[in-house]
């Protein structure tokens, strides 16, 4: 259940910000209910939470800006190489061959690398929009 509704908050994401916020904040909950994260990763989260409220509250003042994107950075790195504890991810696949040839391999639905757009996103607010640099007339469309 928490693994379908981390993927919707993360299909979400680009397009109904909050909604996908909404999504995230009840699989944050149902994770920490099912035990896929402890009180370790809860508190994590926590404080990744905290620094995007005081990055996006405090984004006209360059030093606390600067900080705050460079700690969400570094902690967005550590999700994705799996430096925090507190996270049990739930393995998928187990020692599968796909042929004669090939070597077994394991596969993980890594909960933590999930949350790495959303602290980009915190980071970069601008992420998913698309604007174009330059209106083109359809006079300029033609060489």
């Amino acid at each position: 259940m928490a693994w379908l509704m981390l993927a919707s908050s993360l299909a979400t994401l680009a397009t109904h910000r909050l909604i996908a916020l909404f999504l995230l904040i009840c699989t944050i909950i149902t994770a920490a209910f099912t035990y896929i994260i402890d009180w370790q990763a809860i508190l994590l989260l926590a404080c990744i939470t905290l620094i995007a409220i005081i990055r996006l509250r405090f984004q006209h003042y360059l030093p606390i800006k600067v900080i705050s994107e460079i700690t969400l950075l570094i902690c967005a790195i550590g999700l994705f190489i799996h430096l925090f504890p507190g996270f049990n991810n739930l393995k998928y696949l187990d020692k599968v061959t796909v042929g004669t040839h090939s070597a077994p391999f394991t596969m993980y639905f890594n909960f933590d690398k999930a949350l790495v757009p959303f602290i980009l996103l915190a980071c970069l607010p601008t992420l998913f929009i698309c604007r174009p640099a330059k209106h083109a007339t359809k006079v300029q469309w033609h060489y």
